[in-house]
């Protein structure tokens, strides 16, 4: 069977922005890297992400080209805007700082996967292998998957989501999974919201236990709309096809304008917001996570597609040298030490988010938490753009 018994240095399990920007890294710096895919064929799903520029800094040193990049990009010019939900009130703007020495864009996440795929070559990813199983020694890790085929690998890195099978391999018992929210999704054509919101702006609205954000993606051609909504379970396995009138509603009585953009949509999802607490540890022997596998996070901070970008130039950089002999313990320590701490600070932030949008303590009967209280809280988070943005990767990569 095609693939059993393969070996190579770095296998990595899941195809997404972290697994890619990994393997990308490994094979510039000449390591034999695989990477394996559960999806019968290649592509994200998904609609528009936020990249601060200290996740734009290592697609620039990965070889993306700021040309390429803005092809499909938008950079904004204001990185948030806050308002109140209720009447369209700004509350705070923050522009674009240059002194980060990169852009802030805002992108579709189709786009930025194609972008990162480029850069790996073809005949290193291998889709429709969906791991399940996970089993290791002194000498190697035995992959398995769900088609029968077996690889062996020096490292693996599972890089398979918040539902890794990976991951089971590293801790010993499943981190629980939080339900906290749901969030609508909707791409409109950027022609048919209103003239005020065409603009390469990052705003959000806040109020009423909710919150609705917007931004331009594809190059400006498209809006990406979401609206946070409390919910308190979810019955499903993953998103589902939602009501655009159901979207709407949600948002009723908020200013006209987010009427206006939510009524524009064609189709909307339902998406479920999960996190987990930190993990005892990212590590064990020859296998180490990356991404949400490590660190599943809420959306709130922007940060779920940058945290793993970083986690990934930082594990290849310290990979960089590997042989056969090569002390993984050393290397694993480095890197959990490294990065664990920054993760599980962005996973904490963004819940704390989330709880001053929809306390945990208020009466599940009360609606009417106005978008100027919730952002007399929020605003104290503001320092989290200077720190979030300001990280020297650089440091924390081997030369």
């Amino acid at each position: 069977m095609a693939g059993h018994n393969k070996r190579h240095q770095v296998v990595i399990v899941g195809a997404g922005l972290g697994g890619l920007t990994a393997a990308a890294f490994l094979q510039r710096f000449g390591i034999d890297v695989h990477v394996y895919e559960k999806a019968p064929e290649l592509k994200e799903i998904g609609a528009g992400i936020n990249l601060d520029s200290n996740a734009i800094r290592v697609l620039l040193r990965l070889g993306i080209t700021e040309e390429e990049l803005m092809e499909v990009a938008v950079p904004l010019k204001e990185v948030w805007e806050f308002r109140n939900g209720n009447d369209g009130r700004v509350l705070y703007s923050e522009p674009f700082k240059k002194d980060f020495g990169a852009p802030h864009v805002v992108i579709h996440r189709g786009e930025l996967h194609s972008l990162i795929k480029s850069k790996v070559t073809k005949d290193a990813i291998t889709v429709n292998h969906g791991c399940v199983n996970v089993e290791q020694n002194n000498d190697g890790v035995q992959i398995t998957f769900e088609n029968g085929v077996t690889v062996e690998a020096d490292v693996l890195i599972g890089a398979d989501g918040g539902r890794s099978v990976v991951r089971n391999a590293v801790v010993d018992s499943p981190p629980k999974m939080r339900f906290w929210a749901a969030m609508y999704r909707s791409l409109v054509p950027i022609d048919q919201v209103p003239p005020s919101e065409r603009v390469p702006n990052r705003t959000a609205w806040l109020g009423s236990r909710h919150f609705f954000m917007r931004y331009p993606v594809s190059g400006g051609k498209l809006l990406n709309i979401v609206g946070a909504v409390p919910r308190s379970h979810w019955e499903h396995n993953g998103p589902i096809d939602a009501n655009v009138e159901d979207f709407l509603a949600e948002f009723t009585g908020w200013d006209e304008n987010i009427q206006a953009m939510i009524g524009s949509a064609q189709e909307t999802k339902l998406w479920p917001l999960y996190d987990m607490d930190p993990l005892e540890r990212w590590s064990n022997n020859r296998i180490t996570l990356l991404g949400d596998a490590a660190h599943l996070l809420l959306p709130f901070l922007g940060q779920g597609a940058a945290q793993a970008i970083e986690d990934a130039e930082v594990l290849a950089g310290n990979l960089k040298n590997l042989t056969k002999g090569t002390d993984l313990t050393e290397i694993f320590a480095r890197y959990e030490g490294l990065r664990k701490p920054r993760a599980s600070t962005v996973q904490f932030m963004a819940r704390t988010i989330w709880n001053f949008i929809d306390p945990p303590y208020i009466n599940s009967e009360v609606s009417s938490i106005p978008g100027d209280d919730i952002f007399n809280q929020y605003k104290s988070l503001f320092n989290m753009h200077e720190w979030l943005n300001g990280y020297d990767l650089q440091k924390d990569v081997v030369s």
